[in-house]
């Protein structure tokens, strides 16, 4: 039912969205029910049907505007959210759209009455959600941020899928050649010159049989004569060979034809990894913020773009007012807010723990937030650590300050300070430039690169 009531307030709407509809709650500021519950279709006639509704709950309760929000699960949310932020037909309407992350509500309905998990009542929740605080940042809903957030997204899941292939290869690699990786015959397992010697013979003790002679000529021709210091390699597959446990005769062939069918998805992968970088580049033709983050020492150019899709628009952090807590007075955000914001935004801050005289000595990291951001975030510390002087001595720092799990207290602590790093960048649209202490200190692979260098001159 809807109430007559006259409110000048705004409506604040709840979405339960699944594949099949939109689940819609609509509550008056003050929490009153206005739409206890309506379904509508997740399509286009559903979208329209929905609009209407809340233009005529409009016109009745005079309201000045609405907030609409909804739980980011997957993709379900999309269609309904860009509709509404590009509908004509509420131009002029103060429309401001949220997406709750799901955790979010789900802690929330904790400190409501018992209820049961239901669309109709879920909705309820996420309005009810609305009514005490909106999402901190509006969901991007530009296409053109989300076609290479959707690239760059893609990236990271064949990523993670040609990690997981290549370690499922692993195991029943030790299958058939248990000592292949213990005598490190190979830099690289699933090079050419690996894999043919892995899918071509049944057995690994098959080599063994062949002179050496012959096996160096095989080796050569596998590897179109790259492979360096031939003659060494073959003596260590003989050892291979030798040190390997024998595989039981009936398991011989479909082991073989795991190995084989593996090792053509994990090429397949690769393909698909190589045509999306490619697609990733024309994306990012002309986006001037992508040669900023790319001057970072050790940033490449995935890292760059997924950091740039995920943030979207940069200004979105600095819309809006925060209190100073020194003076009381409410001021616009700067740049040390904005840092702050995208630290809570992907989770890499550390909530307080205090109450009275007490004060918590161990906090833990939050992690809710965007985890793609998060994931690249600390990919370019572990970068950073390497090819910068400053973050280099930043991380050993809080590598020795740390009592347990050292490593990945200073990766993280990294990460958090290079959130600062990005900010200024993208807010000064200016490249890096590493501050004076910095400038003539190599960094860890400068270092090992010189002596390196050295080294090979130094050699007869």
């Amino acid at each position: 039912t809807v109430s007559a009531s006259r409110s000048s307030d705004r409506l604040l709407v709840g979405d339960d969205v699944s594949s099949i509809r939109n689940d819609v709650c609509v509550l008056s500021a003050t929490g009153e029910v206005l739409l206890n519950h309506q379904p509508f279709a997740n399509d286009v006639p559903g979208y329209h049907a929905l609009r209407d509704t809340l233009l005529d709950l409009l016109g009745q309760t005079r309201a000045g505007g609405f907030d609409y929000a909804g739980e980011a699960t997957g993709w379900y949310w999309f269609h309904t959210f860009y509709a509404l932020a590009h509908d004509e037909a509420l131009n002029g309407i103060d429309l401001h759209l949220s997406l709750f992350n799901p955790r979010q509500t789900h802690a929330f309905k904790k400190v409501m009455a018992s209820r049961d998990h239901s669309d109709p009542k879920d909705a309820r929740v996420v309005a009810e959600r609305t009514r005490f605080a909106r999402a901190e940042h509006p969901p991007v809903l530009d296409d053109t941020w989300l076609g290479r957030r959707l690239l760059t997204r893609h990236y990271y899941h064949l990523a993670h899928a040609l990690a997981a292939e290549k370690t499922y290869f692993s195991a029943f690699l030790f299958l058939k050649a248990s000592a292949y990786r213990q005598l490190k015959l190979f830099t690289d397992v699933f090079g050419a010159t690996s894999s043919a010697l892995l899918t071509q013979y049944s057995t690994i003790q098959e080599l063994a049989d062949l002179p050496l002679a012959e096996l160096e000529g095989l080796l050569k021709t596998l590897s179109h004569n790259h492979l360096p210091d031939v003659a060494e390699k073959a003596q260590r597959l003989h050892a291979v060979a030798a040190n390997s446990f024998p595989v039981p005769p009936h398991m011989r062939e479909p082991l073989n034809c795991v190995l084989r069918s593996t090792l053509e998805h994990i090429r397949f992968l690769e393909q698909q990894l190589a045509d999306t970088v490619a697609a990733i580049e024309q994306a990012f033709v002309g986006v001037r913020e992508l040669a900023w983050l790319m001057s970072i020492p050790g940033m490449g150019l995935i890292l760059a773009a997924c950091l740039l899709a995920e943030l979207g628009p940069f200004d979105r952090f600095f819309d809006g007012t925060v209190t100073d807590p020194k003076t009381g007075h409410t001021r616009a955000k700067n740049a040390r807010d904005a840092e702050a914001s995208i630290a809570k935004w992907v989770g890499l801050w550390w909530p307080r723990h205090q109450s009275g005289t007490f004060e918590g000595e161990i906090t833990r990291m939050a992690k809710d937030g965007n985890r793609y951001a998060r994931y690249a975030l600390i990919q370019l510390a572990n970068c950073l650590r390497e090819h910068s002087a400053e973050f280099a001595a930043y991380y050993a720092r809080k590598h020795a300050e740390s009592k347990t799990h050292a490593h990945k207290r200073a990766l993280v602590l990294t990460a958090r300070k290079a959130i600062g790093l990005i900010v200024a960048l993208l807010h000064t649209g200016q490249t890096y430039r590493a501050p004076e202490p910095y400038r003539n200190i190599l960094s860890p692979h400068q270092a090992r690169q010189q002596t390196v260098d050295s080294a090979a001159t130094a050699a007869p």
